[in-house]
């Protein structure tokens, strides 16, 4: 009995340390290269929330892989400026964690033009105006009006579903606050029922 409950307890533990994982923010405010224009192939890591920028798909075909993103800031004095990026014909790729965030959301310019949508590996163009009510990948997005004096902030996006990948492109569409708490991973059901076991052989004794 007493090898049963270590065997349990000892599931427990090991899928809580593999269940561990740190939340995706990557608001622009912090990262690590130096700016302000960043080219195709770049890389941004902030706090080890990492994006990289990749070539931009054109709605009537073909690409650019010589578009631009900049870094932007918006605010009445320098302690309180709020940075994003605006992307030029240019795509942001998220390297989300394994397994994906839950509670995934970003600010956007007020959303015009085209964007290259890829969610969870489908790939779509969409008019930005459409962004509110679409359904990719098996995620759903809202959005909402902030009523925000920021341009960055104008509209807050959410997703309901996991976001296992990730990337956004447009032709002068500014972004910011992008962040998702880690998904509940499979083992975490497993780690749930070998503390209850564990709790439970240990009533029975």
């Amino acid at each position: 009995m007493q090898g049963f409950t270590r065997f349990f307890g000892a599931i427990g533990a090991l899928t809580l340390g593999a269940a561990q994982a740190h939340a995706y923010v990557l608001d622009f405010q912090t990262i690590d290269t130096a700016g302000p224009q960043y080219a195709v192939g770049t890389v941004f890591n902030q706090g080890g929330s990492v994006a990289s920028l990749s070539e931009f798909t054109l709605n009537e075909g073909g690409t650019v892989s010589n578009g631009r993103a900049r870094r932007v800031f918006f605010g009445p004095s320098i302690p309180t400026l709020n940075y994003a990026l605006t992307l030029k014909n240019v795509t942001l790729n998220l390297a989300l964690p394994s397994g994906g965030v839950g509670g995934f959301s970003f600010n956007t310019s007020l959303p015009r033009g085209f964007i290259n949508l890829s969610v969870n590996g489908v790939s779509t163009i969409i008019d930005g105006a459409t962004i509110d009510g679409l359904s990719i990948g098996g995620v759903t997005f809202a959005s909402t009006l902030t009523g925000a004096d920021d341009p960055a902030l104008r509209s807050l996006v959410t997703a309901s579903g996991v976001v296992e990948s990730f990337s956004i492109g447009g032709s002068g569409l500014t972004v910011d606050n992008f962040s998702g708490s880690p998904a509940p991973s499979p083992g975490t059901g497993l780690m749930l029922i070998g503390s209850a076991g564990l709790g439970a052989l240990r009533r029975r004794r």
